[in-house]
C-alpha cells in the first residue's frame, strides 16, 4: 500500500491481482450484471488509486476497498432505479450463471437452476442487508471488516447478518415455491 501510495505502478497492480476477483464478485453479487460488474469493477480500482492519499496508515486496505466496491454498486443500483423497465431488464440480459466443468449435462443444470434460485432470493433483499450476507458468507470477511467496509458496529453487522439470514431464508423458500407468499413467516 504504501509503495502504491508512493507511485509504484508494480506494487499498484499486485493489489489489483490480489483483490480483483472479489472486488468483482461483490459487485457482481450486488448489482446482477456479469458485465457491467467487470466495467464496474474496473471503475472502482481506478477510484482506489485516485484515492490513495486518503487512505489511512493501520487500517485495513481490503475494508477499505470494500467500502469503495459497495458504494460504487449502490450508486449503480440508484442509477439502475432510475431508468425505464424496459432498460433495465436489458441491462442484465445474457447474464445467466455459468458452471464450467460440472459434469455430467443433468449435475449442471440442476446447479445451474440452483444458482438462480439463490441468485433471485438473494436480489429480493435490501442492498444493506445483501451486502453484509455477501461480504460475511461468500467473501469470508470477518464482523470487524465488515463493519469497517459499511461503515457500522460490529453489533449493527451481526445484527443485520442475522436478519439477512432469516430474509434470504424466507426468500429462498418463495422463489423454491415452498412458501405462498401469502403465508409470509
Amino acid at each position: 500500500m504504501l509503495r502504491s501510495r508512493g507511485g509504484d505502478l508494480d506494487a499498484y497492480g499486485q493489489m489489483i491481482l490480489r483483490y480483483k476477483d472479489r472486488v468483482a464478485l461483490l459487485v457482481h453479487q450486488m448489482i446482477r450484471d456479469r458485465h457491467a460488474a467487470e466495467d464496474l469493477s474496473q471503475e472502482v480500482f481506478v477510484k482506489v488509486y485516485r484515492s490513495l492519499w486518503r487512505f489511512r496508515e493501520g487500517a485495513r486496505f481490503s475494508s477499505w476497498l470494500y467500502a469503495i466496491a459497495l458504494n460504487a454498486a449502490k450508486d449503480e443500483l440508484k442509477r439502475r432505479s432510475r431508468l425505464p423497465r424496459t432498460e433495465e431488464l436489458d441491462a442484465g440480459a445474457g447474464d445467466g450463471p455459468h458452471e464450467p466443468g460440472l459434469g455430467e449435462p443433468t449435475r449442471r443444470l440442476e446447479a445451474e437452476e440452483l444458482r438462480v434460485q439463490i441468485d433471485r432470493a438473494l436480489q429480493t433483499l435490501p442492498s444493506r442487508m445483501r451486502a453484509v450476507l455477501v461480504l460475511r458468507d461468500l467473501q469470508d470477511l470477518s464482523y470487524r471488516e465488515i463493519a469497517d467496509a459499511t461503515g457500522r458496529s460490529v453489533g449493527t453487522v451481526k445484527s443485520r447478518l442475522n436478519r439477512a439470514r432469516l430474509a434470504f431464508k424466507e426468500a429462498y423458500l418463495r422463489v423454491c415455491g415452498r412458501v405462498r407468499p401469502e403465508e409470509g413467516r
